[in-house]
């Protein structure tokens, strides 16, 4: 519950009466809360949030739900707030950079993702696009589940920007744009306009190189690309940008992260969005992120999310349009 809600307005109500701002004889407010500057990891900080514990909640759990949440920015903006009993952001930055940097065969090797796409081909997968008002970022990411166990999940990943939109950005020398384009990791296109043509040809190569199950794309932005997708037979299927499509694939690739169970190949357009992706979560806990509150763009990411959305959720295919038609080249 927010502030301005019914628990916000009792639990001001009790610090005003506490800090004696305020006096109603008919009204005992009773706070058990950590203070914000509190070491939340400390059982010492549990046990003030906690009158009962060890009687109405476990010790052993909340220790396993700490462990987990130091893992986690979500998950400890979560604990904080569950379990101290503080106030916090509904916005809240998503992955653990550390845990992130961990997820990768060759942490050192910066051009891991081109051995990678090489490494995958033949493989199944499922392809996310998010296309950012035709302004500004747009990508396309595939994900290819395992194929036996112990093995990772593994993302690919390529990104757009206008040249125009790019030299806008890229002239603040904040990031290593030019890097970036040289490498390939990032490609731009004439103009002020993403080419939804180029996006296209480039969905299209991919069948070539592997196995294309499902093509996701967000009904708002991608629309029109997914009408011509569409128009040629290609398996192409809207994902809604609400928590109930969200939140499970959005969970499980956060769940990787943590275990190490994905491989990203160190992409750095990727690797930036995850670093800026914040998340939102609802009443019930489902969770998705949240671009109008993250550092910046996070399109890859949401691209991989909308692909996750698909390897988790959809059932086999019917034979794919891939077979039937010829070889492209971009």
């Amino acid at each position: 519950l927010g502030r301005s809600q019914i628990a916000g307005e009792l639990h001001q109500r009790a610090v005003n009466q506490r800090d004696g701002h305020s006096e109603d004889p008919r009204f005992l407010g009773i706070i058990y809360a950590a203070d914000p500057d509190d070491d939340w990891q400390s059982e010492e900080t549990w046990r003030k949030a906690n009158p009962n514990l060890g009687v109405s909640i476990r010790l052993d759990y909340l220790r396993e739900e700490a462990r987990r949440a130091a893992n986690s920015p979500r998950l400890e903006n979560l604990f904080k707030n569950l379990h101290l009993n503080i106030w916090t952001e509904q916005a809240t930055r998503w992955l653990s950079m550390q845990r992130w940097r961990a997820c990768s065969a060759e942490p050192d090797n910066a051009a891991l993702w081109k051995q990678l796409a090489e490494d995958l081909r033949g493989r199944r997968c499922c392809v996310g696009i998010d296309i950012s008002q035709r302004l500004d970022l747009t990508a396309v990411s595939a994900v290819f589940p395992p194929t036996e166990p112990g093995e990772r999940w593994s993302i690919l990943t390529k990104c757009w920007w206008p040249e125009e939109r790019y030299r806008e950005r890229g002239d603040r020398g904040d990031l290593p744009w030019e890097d970036w384009k040289a490498s390939g990791a990032l490609t731009l296109m004439p103009g002020e306009e993403i080419r939804i043509e180029d996006v296209e040809a480039y969905v299209w190569t991919l069948g070539d190189h592997y196995d294309v199950q499902w093509i996701g794309y967000d009904g708002w932005s991608a629309f029109e690309l997914a009408q011509r997708l569409n128009g040629e037979g290609a398996p192409i299927e809207k994902v809604r940008q609400g928590f109930g499509s969200l939140s499970e694939p959005s969970k499980r690739l956060e769940a990787m992260v943590a275990t190490g169970a994905l491989e990203h190949g160190n992409h750095p357009v990727l690797t930036w969005a995850a670093s800026n992706c914040a998340v939102i979560t609802d009443p019930a806990g489902n969770i998705k992120p949240a671009k109008d509150k993250s550092g910046a763009p996070i399109d890859p990411l949401v691209a991989a999310i909308i692909a996750m959305a698909l390897a988790i959720g959809k059932p086999e295919p019917k034979p794919s349009v891939y077979q039937s038609r010829g070889v492209r080249s971009v």
